[in-house]
Parts: structure tokens; sequence; C-alpha cells
């Protein structure tokens, strides 16, 4: 070997310092998929609140088109809920308070409100 390629072995020899030195920190990944879930828990509550507010617009509406609206809906509003719901549970086990938690919390209640308004606004409809 060269003396450079001593330089390049670990501690116990076994291979590559560098790569040892470059791997992620499970932590960090563990964080950042937290923060990835409750973005995406928030953006897709968001979806199915926008999706309600077409549904209840009355202009040009068909039959078809309102219960693809409602399925449409409950789907985005459902979805939101569950990953805001899995965001905060794996944001409880290390730090409650952080960002993650909180986007979460917000994804999952406005899911909830979202999925209520939606089956509320079909349980009260005659007619589509």
């Amino acid at each position: 070997m060269t003396e450079a390629g001593l330089n390049d072995v670990s501690p116990d020899g076994t291979g590559d310092a560098a790569g040892a030195r470059d791997a992620p920190d499970p932590e960090a990944a563990d964080e950042q998929l937290t923060n990835s879930l409750a973005v995406a828990s928030i953006a897709l509550s968001a979806i199915g609140f926008l999706t309600l507010l077409r549904l209840a617009d009355r202009r040009e509406r068909t039959p078809f088109r309102a219960l693809s609206l409602f399925f449409a809906t409950t789907l985005e509003s459902t979805g939101g809920t569950v990953l805001g719901v899995m965001a905060a549970g794996r944001s409880r086990e290390r730090a409650p308070t952080g960002k993650g938690f909180l986007l979460a919390a917000a994804g999952t209640v406005l899911g909830v409100i979202t999925t209520v308004l939606t089956f509320n606004w079909m349980r009260t409809r005659r007619r589509l």
C-alpha cells in the first residue's frame, strides 16, 4: 500500500475510513422522514379541503361529478389524517414539541375537520 492508502483504512482495519465518516446519521434521517410525512399530511389535507370547496360549489355539477368529488375529498382528507397520525407518532418518540409534531398535528386536525364536513355535506343533500 502507498502512504495515501494507509490513511484511508478505518481504525478497525476493515475498510474505508471515508465511508464511516460519510454515513448518514440515522436520527437525522428519521427526523427528515418525520418532517416529510408531516408536510405531506398537511398538503394532502389542504388539497382535500380545496376539493371540498369545489364540491360545495353548485355551478355545473352533475350527480356523477358530485360523487366523484365526494370520494376524492374523502380519500384526500383521510390520507392526510393517516399521514399526520403516523408523523405525530414518530415525532412523539423523539421530541413532541418539534416542527414535525406541529405540522403533523395541523395536518391531522385539518384532515379530520375536512372529513367531518364532507360527510355532513353528503348527509344534508337530499339530491345531488
